[in-house]
């Protein structure tokens, strides 16, 4: 017999099986037992596992932040009275919802000058873009063109925090030590920031096309919709 034949002889013998409806039972039930339910269960156990994965990411965000607003309360009244130029309030968003730019009540008339940090709160809000007399303006970390170099506190890995909507952590490689919850600080390196100020806090770690660099979003720690004020310092 051909092995067309034997084939055409099996499924024939198969086809006459399954349409005795114990046998049909009994295989179905099989199959079930030993193939789909331990694969609904697998798939239960890779859904519960990244649930929790993610509850401890975002348990170590939360954690993180209490953290820096505890630490942030006592920053106000320690800034040191020689790095503070003077406090200004907010007069102007550009664009209102989402500010790129903010203009502030105060000017050169205060010392204010191009380059000078601008925080909230103790932590970086932007940089003066223009100073005039009786008032001056500052890009914010909302505006893609901003360009922060940032330290992870905890183990001390180097980036650079891009502005925007959604603002990430560039120029992190793959075996980097950094995880969801670290807290991103000014590094002070380029001369454009003075180092340790506060800035985010890493939020999580999306799939990245690019195999030599993470994709890293970051949750900014300043608040630009309840700032009643904000401070200039000193470069």
């Amino acid at each position: 017999m051909k092995a067309s034949q034997r084939l055409i002889a099996i499924f024939l013998l198969l086809s006459f099986l399954f349409a005795i409806p114990e046998v049909r039972r009994i295989t179905t039930s099989y199959l079930l037992r030993s193939f789909y339910i331990p694969l609904l269960k697998a798939e239960a156990t890779v859904v519960d596992f990244l649930n929790i994965r993610k509850e401890r990411e975002d348990l170590l965000r939360e954690l993180a932040e209490a953290r820096h607003r505890a630490v942030t309360e006592k920053l106000e009244l320690f800034l040191e009275e020689d790095t503070v130029k003077t406090s200004a309030i907010p007069i102007a968003y550009s664009p209102l919802g989402v500010p790129t730019k903010i203009a502030l009540d105060k000017g050169k008339e205060s010392g204010i000058e191009y380059g000078d940090p601008v925080l909230q709160k103790g932590n970086l809000a932007g940089k003066i873009t223009e100073s005039m007399e009786g008032s001056s303006s500052f890009l914010t970390l909302l505006s893609d063109e901003m360009k922060v170099g940032v330290v992870d506190t905890r183990s001390g890995a180097l980036g650079v925090l891009r502005g925007g909507l959604e603002p990430a952590l560039l120029y992190i490689p793959e075996w980097a030590d950094v995880r969801p919850g670290d807290t991103l600080a000014t590094s002070g390196l380029g001369g454009v920031f003075p180092k340790a100020i506060p800035v985010g806090v890493i939020k999580d770690m999306l799939p990245s096309e690019d195999p030599f660099y993470r994709n890293i979003r970051v949750k900014l720690f300043v608040d630009y919709y309840r700032a009643g004020s904000y401070t200039v310092r000193k470069k």
